[in-house]
């Protein structure tokens, strides 16, 4: 998780916890990057189900969200099938999902994180206990995706004379231990922030 950060240029210093924050913090952010473990049979990680219940009565159109989680394919049937259920779960909130990812080099039999026939997942899918070797390339892949949708998107709503100066950063934010965090990412507007939060990846 702190990987993703990293590559995305975010900081410490914005992190949310969705154990102890409100789903109405979501309303600070134009693009949101949810990311959970799987548990169980195919479950979120406990700490979700609260916040998600809050953000599920919000009115996100407008917004963005792209969607990642980890989990092992061993567990053949339910692999990642976390992610699945954020997207099941927030699919009617008016928001627009972003950055479908590829799961090329994994082998399981199904995942709610993904629909049946389809070439891509809702979001990136990891298995860093059995494939290790693919993380650093699928991270890379996935947050350029990310950073080029969202710059695409803002470079389409800005007029060019209220870009900052090229790399600039309003703030940041990573994932630390097993919980759910908001952050900012590089902004294009300074009067606009783009939200990301990450998941619980064990």
């Amino acid at each position: 998780a702190r990987r993703i950060g990293s590559l995305l240029g975010v900081g410490d210093d914005h992190i949310f916890n969705v154990a102890n924050t409100a789903p109405s913090k979501s309303g600070d952010y134009e693009l949101l990057i949810l990311g959970t473990s799987t548990w169980g049979n195919g479950n979120l990680e406990d700490d979700w189900y609260d916040f998600l219940a809050g953000l599920e009565e919000l009115d996100l159109r407008g917004k963005e969200i792209a969607l990642f989680g980890c989990g092992d394919e061993t567990m053949r049937d339910t692999f990642c099938s976390g992610v699945g259920e954020l997207y099941n779960r927030l699919v009617n909130t008016g928001a627009q999902f972003i950055a479908p990812y590829d799961t090329i080099g994994y082998n399981f039999d199904h995942s709610a994180a993904k629909p049946e026939d389809a070439l891509e997942a809702y979001g990136l899918l990891l298995d860093d206990v059995n494939h290790p070797e693919l993380t650093e390339t699928r991270l890379r892949g996935w947050t350029k995706l990310i950073t080029q949708q969202a710059l695409n998107k803002q470079t389409a709503q800005t007029p060019r004379s209220h870009w900052p100066a090229a790399g600039k950063t309003i703030a940041g934010c990573l994932p630390v231990s097993t919980k759910i965090y908001f952050s900012n990412i590089i902004n294009l507007k300074t009067d606009s922030l783009f939200g990301i939060s990450f998941g619980q990846i064990t």
